[in-house]
């Protein structure tokens, strides 16, 4: 088996194992756990129609960036809402004011997960076909030879990772004592700013690597969901 998506080279801690790969990258102050499995790759029936065979090779390369935090028994909890990462924490009441203050709270990680699948048609291969919009069909592309369905993917993956290198994922501020409104009132405006990076962040993994070139009908419309 193989994958798809560069090592890049400011990749630190790299592990291989028979499923695939994974290594960390920095992200602001924080180091994003990255695993990259292997590709996926499946049959379709050849298509002929009036005596001529049609290869429609087909790739998708899903790159997941979620956040998690440890539980009481060092098990992954994925928070994908307030009401997750609420109840990991462990509120104090003081007596001497009635109010509910922060006693501890568990880091807030990220990971990101990256898996390429491939549909193609007996008796051809991934490397075998060519793109037909996004790279893979700009002229510094075909140029230099970069033209297979593989590259395209490979492309994908290879954004998340510069993007998530270049822009600092958003950071939990929480300190010891902090009132529980003050903490709900962060963790809520934490969930805001990551979903607002997380929106960005799938819109330019695909915008920036299938409209260009080539362009495909389905830019417009991608391009009407611009966050920027």
């Amino acid at each position: 088996m193989s994958i798809s998506t560069d090592v890049p080279s400011f990749a630190k801690n790299i592990v291989n194992s028979a499923k695939g790969v994974s290594f960390d990258i920095e992200s602001g102050k924080k180091l994003i756990n990255v695993t990259v499995s292997n590709d996926k790759v499946s049959l379709k029936p050849t298509v002929v129609k009036k005596g001529v065979t049609y290869y429609s090779g087909k790739g998708v390369t899903h790159c997941d960036l979620y956040m998690y935090a440890m539980d009481s028994k060092q098990r992954k909890m994925k928070l994908n809402h307030t009401s997750k990462l609420n109840r990991l924490m462990v509120y104090k009441l003081d007596k001497a004011d009635k109010k509910n203050k922060l006693e501890s709270f568990p880091s807030v990680l990220y990971a990101l997960k990256i898996y390429t699948s491939y549909k193609i048609s007996k008796g051809s291969t991934i490397d075998m076909l060519d793109q037909n919009y996004g790279r893979g069909t700009t002229i510094d592309d075909v140029s230099a030879g970069n033209k297979s369905l593989r590259f395209h993917e490979s492309q994908h993956s290879g954004f998340s990772l510069r993007f998530l290198n270049s822009n600092a994922v958003p950071e939990l501020n929480l300190t010891k004592g902090m009132l529980k409104a003050d903490v709900e009132k962060a963790v809520f405006g934490f969930f805001s700013e990551f979903n607002a990076y997380q929106t960005k962040f799938n819109f330019h993994m695909q915008y920036d690597v299938d409209c260009v070139g080539t362009i495909p009908d389905f830019c417009s419309k991608l391009e009407t969901r611009n966050p920027d």
